[in-house]
């Protein structure tokens, strides 16, 4: 029987719905919370080898699988980048839209950092060949 662990804050959010679906389905789970002062920093400590740097992520018997790989940076590329991608190009002050730039790139940076070290296959991000992760992140 697999295994699975959820990484996410003690908060509700975006790790509520997979939290939700294993009590309906009746399946244990590893329910792994970062909430308010130790567990923060525990966060702290434990994100540089959390996929893409971010929660909320699932291991399933604690192996990386590709599905999952794809939905994670897909899932990055639409909450974390784009939303600024557009708050930059609808930005009528320069002010703003130079700091909304900057951050755009300094955040960059590290993404793809994270992205690279994701790449499994001959330039492409599973061992399967191109998937439809790779599509959006050329675009950027």
């Amino acid at each position: 029987m697999a295994s699975y662990k959820l990484y996410y804050g003690n908060a509700r959010g975006f790790g509520e719905l997979p939290r939700y679906i294993f009590a309906l389905a009746q399946q244990e789970f590893e329910d792994n919370r970062f909430g308010d002062g130790d567990d923060l920093l525990k966060w702290v400590d434990y994100k540089p080898t959390a996929p893409y740097g971010r929660m909320p992520f699932l291991e399933i018997d604690g192996e990386d699988l590709d599905r999952l790989k794809a939905d994670g940076i897909i899932d990055c590329i639409h909450k974390d980048i784009m939303p600024k991608f557009l708050q930059y190009f609808y930005e009528k002050d320069e002010e703003r839209k130079a700091a909304i730039k900057k951050e755009i790139f300094e955040n960059a940076i590290e993404f793809y950092k994270k992205l690279e070290e994701q790449v499994s296959g001959e330039n492409t991000f599973l061992k399967s060949g191109l998937s439809w992760a790779d599509r959006p992140v050329t675009e950027f």
